[in-house]
Formats: structure tokens, sequence, C-alpha cells
């Protein structure tokens, strides 16, 4: 049974915030704080799921009765209750459990971002004297640094997802389709176990002028054509984000020129990350690095992101008026992409640790030095 919150921080962050309690509802962050990681969360979110930290350590997690015998089986909780669905609401359950647990007049941390409006409104409702605030900020302030275990299991997801758009890349021939290759990152991933695909972006030529479009059938692998593809997925729960490109046949002069430009900016300035640097001297550095490689006034909202615990976007971001610092053992997607005259994008995303003295490259299983080639 893996668990990889970090309780110290976690506790910290309620205290800063004046948190008697925490509550956690969306897919993400339930499984942070419980282990437990089921298919439909995020597709059915009236069959809600609660996990709660108490500020004295003690823990419950809330599922619907169907659901319960996969949340057994990886929980790390102390204390699971369960509802029958359409039969109890499940806010009426988290109010009585928090009743009993003389939380009813707490100041309790809920996830403002995620809980939709008619449940906030009836816990309102059910704990009338209840200080209910935003717990977003205090659970993404804990779960950015990660412990070496968590680490190692996103770098063992990366890995796998390296192998498995390498591998596609390979089977890849002209005239084949922008689906055909999503097809294939795919079946490669569900081969090396991912058991879900965050997301599957492959682009070819025209098409990468947009940033996440679905695969086409009919849009063909031409001689000429640049392949962007930007994909993730979960492996047990903890997610990869990569960025590749390929190139179907030889690639001329200039998008040698543009792939050089971003695949060295990401190694340069990514390196150079240490613990301690804002988030905003990051996205400063990729400015830099553009203009000292005769691309001024390179502007973007973000030049990469942490990495989140299902592999989405995660606070620190890396946009020019973030303060927030690096820390060691945050884990950081950097992708600063770059677009050609025609507003086709080139993007290189590669995932590093960060250290007390700069950050080590996590997705070092490909090499990324030049285009792949499809021929």
């Amino acid at each position: 049974m893996t668990n990889v919150r970090n309780d110290p921080r976690l506790l910290r962050e309620m205290e800063r915030d004046g948190l008697d309690a925490l509550l956690a509802f969306s897919m993400e962050n339930v499984f942070y704080l419980s282990g437990s990681l089921f298919a439909l969360q995020d597709n059915i979110r009236e069959r809600l799921s609660v996990c709660g930290l108490v500020r004295d350590g003690t823990d419950f997690l809330i599922c619907a009765q169907n659901e319960v015998s996969a949340v057994e089986a990886k929980c790390h909780v102390g204390r699971i209750e369960t509802y029958a669905e359409f039969d109890r609401s499940p806010i009426e359950l988290l109010a009585s459990l928090l009743e009993e647990q003389g939380l009813g007049s707490a100041t309790i941390g809920v996830e403002k971002r995620y809980l939709m409006t008619e449940f906030y409104e009836e816990l309102a409702a059910r704990l009338p004297k209840a200080r209910l605030i935003a717990s977003d900020r205090a659970i993404e302030a804990a779960r950015a640094v990660k412990s070496p275990e968590h680490i190692g299991l996103i770098a063992k997801a990366s890995r796998a997802t390296e192998d498995a758009v390498a591998d596609a890349f390979a089977a890849m021939r002209p005239g084949m389709s922008e689906r055909a290759l999503a097809t294939a990152i795919l079946e490669g991933m569900h081969d090396r176990g991912a058991q879900v695909m965050r997301h599957n972006i492959v682009t070819v030529g025209d098409n990468a002028r947009h940033a996440h479009p679905y695969p086409s059938p009919s849009k063909r692998l031409d001689p000429g054509d640049v392949v962007r593809i930007d994909v993730g997925g979960l492996f047990d729960g903890y997610g990869s984000d990569i960025a590749r490109m390929a190139v179907v046949g030889r690639p001329d002069e200039r998008q040698t020129e543009i792939y050089g430009r971003v695949r060295g900016c990401v190694h340069s300035i990514g390196p150079a990350m240490r613990a301690g640097m804002a988030a905003k001297e990051v996205y400063r550095a990729a400015v830099e690095y553009y203009a000292a490689n005769g691309i001024s006034g390179y502007r973007r909202d973000h030049v990469g992101h942490s990495l989140s615990i299902l592999g989405g976007h995660d606070n620190p971001m890396l946009h020019r008026g973030n303060d927030m610092l690096l820390e060691a053992g945050m884990v950081i997607a950097l992708e600063p992409i770059l677009t050609d005259e025609t507003g086709r994008r080139y993007t290189v995303e590669d995932t590093f640790e960060v250290k007390a003295e700069g950050a080590e490259l996590l997705t070092s299983a490909t090499e990324t030095s030049k285009m792949a080639v499809i021929a």
C-alpha cells in the first residue's frame, strides 16, 4: 500500500490557514490523501467521494457503497464510511461525521475550485455554525513537494511513456494518419502498465497550429510534415506528461533550427532550476535564452508547471508573475513552446526533479537532440 501523502506539510499548511479540518473532493486529492483511485470518480461527480484530514492527524474517507471494494484495496486512512447512492446524500453523511468528531463549529477547508455549488450549499446548510473556507492552496502547497518514493513513481511512469512514444514513432510510415499514431501511443502506454490516458495530443503539419485538437483519422503523415505529440497517462495513479517531435522524412533547415532552439532552451534552463528560485525566474530564463538565440519578445502564458498527483498542471506554474519559490523535491514539467511563422507549435516537454543545486532530468529514456524520423 503506497502512501505519498506529505503529512508534515499538510498539517503545517492547515495551521497557516487556521483549518481545523481539511476536506478533499477531487479525484486527484482524494487519491493523494487516501491512496484510493477508482475509474468513474471524475466522470460521475454526483457520486461524491470525500477524504478528510483533521488537525490531530486523524483521517477518514466517504464513498458510495458500490465503490468500497476498490477503495479498501489501497486505502490508507483510518476510517471508511459509505452511503447508498440515491438513498442518502453524501453531504448528510459528511456533516454527521464532522459533528460526531466535534467539528460542527470548526473552521473547515473545502476544495472550492472543485466542489459543485449544490453540494457546497448543502454542506453550509447542514453545518450552519462551521466556517467553510478554501482548502485548495493548502493541499497544493503540500503535494508540490514529493517524497523520494513519489518521485521514483513519476520517473517510472515517465520512462514508460517515453518508450511508448518512441516505439509508436518507429512503427509509423508516411501516409498513415494522426489517429493511427495516437492509437499506437495508447496501446504502447497500456502495454507498459498505464490504466488511463490523461491526454493524447497528436498534431501533424498544419494541425500543429492548434493547441489540443483530437487526432484526426484523415490527416496523413506526408513527407516534410513535422509531428508534435504531448501525452500523459496514469500508472497506478501516478502520472506522466511529456512532449516529443518527429519529422516525416528529412527535416528542412528551418524545421531543424526551430526544433534546436526549443530543445536547447529546455536542456539549458531545466538543469539550472534550483531550490529558492522563483517560478517567474524560470520564465525569465526562457525569455533570455530565446533572446540570445535570435527570438526577441518571447511571451507565453507559462513555460511549464509542477506535475500534479495525477499528472496534470499544478502550482508552481512557471509564468511571468509567479513569485512562488521552487523547493527541493518539486517535480517540474518544462515546456517553453515555440511557434514558426505559420503558427505551428514546436514542443519539447521534459520533467525535472528540483534539488538544492540544480535539477535532475527524469525523462532521459529517449534521445531528443534531433527529431525522431518517420520513414
